[in-house]
């Protein structure tokens, strides 16, 4: 079990997956296919193809990458979450952040992909000084967090 204390994004690493994962990490040039939230006593939280927005228990700790956000709001993250619990999962969105030029023709819905799930609840509850593009790839979300100065120094 990962024992964490605040909120966390995992980074699910693409080389434990399936030949799609592989393919996702390669095509938005980066080590990851997937993300979800983290919340404390190893609860998760994503969107996931065919189930849409869901919590699930973390299991194999070992496949996932873990950044901190340790001035996140964590209950407002959490009944943000369970209030969206069930809302679907959009492949469109998810192309449209990786696909060139597809973000112009793909208009933005009320649908979710990992990425953008974990970008929005970053912006709302995250406690940054800084906001990330909510159309990311997995990749571009973990590039964005380690190369931008998010917190104010003080944490």
């Amino acid at each position: 079990m990962c024992e964490v204390r605040s909120l966390h994004i995992a980074f699910y690493r693409a080389r434990y997956g399936s030949a799609w994962d592989r393919l996702v990490a390669c095509y938005t040039r980066g080590p990851y296919s997937h993300c979800e939230l983290l919340f404390p006593a190893g609860i998760m939280y994503s969107a996931i193809r065919r189930r849409g927005l869901r919590f699930a228990f973390m299991e194999h700790p070992e496949q996932y990458r873990l950044v901190e956000l340790p001035d996140a709001n964590l209950s407002a993250a959490r009944l943000w979450c369970e209030l969206h619990a069930g809302e679907k999962y959009s492949v469109a969105e998810m192309l449209a952040c990786t696909l060139p030029l597809a973000d112009r023709v793909i208009q933005r819905s009320a649908l979710w992909y990992c990425s953008m799930l974990c970008a929005h609840v970053f912006n709302r509850f995250g406690g940054a000084v800084a906001e990330v593009d909510e159309r990311v790839s997995p990749n571009e979300l973990w590039r964005w967090l380690h190369t931008t100065p998010w917190t104010d120094g003080c944490g």
